[in-house]
């Protein structure tokens, strides 16, 4: 019967099936579900975040706007909101004081001196730097958006390819250890090295999950809650995968020490037989006869 190894993460049969398979393959797994989980939560970071910034660009003003010396440069003291969505907004405050009346999950806002970012932890200030220059006016801003927007999102792959790999390494060899006593104490066929492809494969099932919540978010099915529950339950839901490919590995051999106990109701000729003993059993002669 055809037999097609280990190739899926997503169920504890297919993860237990990683606990025999090559090196190789396992990095061939870690690779490819690192570039898919890479893609997806790149695209959704897009689709939250990216199109808030394109609607703030008609809104600028056509001159007199930008941030220069550290300092921002507005035409007008009125605190401006750009763009909102659910996710993210963006607004300009050139006094510091109040707010623009933004209610995104993420909140940017140019102040006089500093960048304000403000989310559900609170609020971090980034102060501009006293040789950096950027045009804040509409055709300046709009210019600088369309070269930039490709080399952001390819920076964006780079970098969230190398954590999420990085990630699944670190997970599966903080989990080899536990993975092999467990398999242990449950009677388990399992190595050290079986435990820590099986470890890679069941935190790719995590950033899996996450990947799924990621896209809810994006497409507003679930609010920054959601999405923070789907971040943090990434390593349970690695524990679990682990636990259940565990439960689907064959049990481990029993070794058995000395003889079997001998039947007190078998003679002992019978027994030398069953054993493989080379004598015959002699035959009782029938008084009868």
């Amino acid at each position: 019967m055809f037999e097609w190894g280990a190739w899926q993460p997503l169920t504890g049969g297919g993860i237990s099936k990683f606990s025999t398979a090559s090196g190789v393959r396992t990095l061939v797994l870690q690779t490819l579900f690192s570039s898919l989980i890479t893609l997806v939560l790149v695209w959704s970071l897009r689709q939250a975040w990216f199109p808030a910034v394109r609607a703030a660009l008609p809104k600028l003003p056509n001159a007199g706007a930008e941030i220069r010396e550290g300092r921002l440069i507005w035409p007008d003291t009125q605190a401006v909101l750009l763009a909102e969505r659910p996710q993210f907004s963006l607004s300009v405050n050139p006094t510091g004081n109040g707010d623009a009346g933004s209610a995104g999950d993420l909140r940017v806002e140019f102040r006089p001196t500093v960048l304000r970012l403000e989310g559900l932890l609170g609020h971090q200030e980034f102060a501009y730097p006293p040789d950096f220059t950027l045009s804040l006016d509409r055709t300046g801003a709009s210019a600088a958006w369309l070269a930039w927007n490709w080399p952001i999102l390819a920076l964006l792959l780079i970098g969230g390819f190398l954590i999420v790999w990085l990630w699944v390494g670190i997970l599966a060899s903080v989990a080899a250890i536990p993975g092999l006593l467990l398999g242990w104490a449950l009677g388990r066929q399992l190595t050290l090295s079986g435990a820590w492809k099986m470890g890679t494969a069941s935190a790719v099932t995590g950033w899996c999950c996450l990947s799924v919540g990621s896209i809810l978010y994006a497409t507003s099915w679930i609010r920054l809650p959601g999405l923070a529950i789907a971040v943090l339950s990434q390593p349970s839901v690695a524990a679990l995968g682990f636990f259940w490919a565990v439960l689907r590995l064959p049990r481990a051999a029993v070794k058995v020490r000395g003889v079997a106990s001998r039947n007190p109701f078998q003679n002992e000729s019978a027994d030398r037989s069953e054993l493989g003993g080379g004598s015959k059993r002699t035959k009782t002669k029938n008084p009868f006869r």
